[in-house]
């Protein structure tokens, strides 16, 4: 088959597949979103100007088990091993000084 660039360019569109943008789309749902941002370059300009009184830290967490849920196979009924019964959940963090890295 033999297609015009616009054919091609049409037949793309019909898939659902196009052009689109290699940036990061930013959205947050904090209605306050823009005076937060001015409150964190507040935070972050204060520890440039006093680093021995102020520390900025970035800082997140995560949480995970040790027998994780099963999930569904599409294969009907799921089979489950015989766990023992310490099933702990961690809480790792870390944080990372804003102004040393």
């Amino acid at each position: 088959m033999d297609y015009t660039l616009s054919g091609v360019w049409r037949m793309l569109q019909s898939c659902g597949l196009g052009l689109h943008t290699s940036c990061a789309r930013m959205f947050s749902p904090d209605p306050d979103y823009t005076s937060t941002v001015r409150r964190l370059h507040r935070c972050l300009r204060d520890a440039a100007r006093h680093p021995d009184t102020v520390v900025a830290l970035f800082l997140d967490e995560f949480g995970y088990q040790r027998w994780p849920e099963v999930a569904p196979t599409g294969r009907g009924e799921t089979t489950v091993a015989q766990r023992a019964g310490n099933n702990q959940q961690w809480r790792p963090i870390g944080a990372l000084n804003a102004l040393t890295g």
